[in-house]
């Protein structure tokens, strides 16, 4: 995203990429193992919930919203953190085309 250098650091900072790949899949129905290689690529951004009194979700809607995605609560440690996930590729290219 050209001239969204605070976008570049909060993700540096607060995100995460995850690259999956799946190679093998088994037919319920047959038993017959199919083939198949799959690579899943995703990005996650994680605030927490409450930092000082001041809420990041109206920051994590925008990022979400710009993405094409939705903030959910997720928790670790018993600490409620803000979590917009771009798993599809027309999500994550949105974030160079812009």
């Amino acid at each position: 995203m050209t001239g969204n250098g605070w976008l570049a650091g909060f993700i540096d900072a607060d995100g995460s990429f995850k690259i999956r790949t799946t190679e093998l899949n088994k037919n319920i129905d047959t038993g017959q193992i199919i083939i198949k290689k799959r690579i899943a690529c995703s990005l996650s951004l994680e605030q927490i919930k409450e930092k000082n009194s001041v809420s990041y979700l109206p920051l994590m809607s925008c990022i979400a919203t710009v993405l094409g995605a939705t903030v959910k609560i997720s928790i670790h440690n018993n600490i409620e953190y803000f979590m917009a996930t771009a798993t599809s590729m027309l999500q994550i290219k949105k974030l160079y085309i812009t």
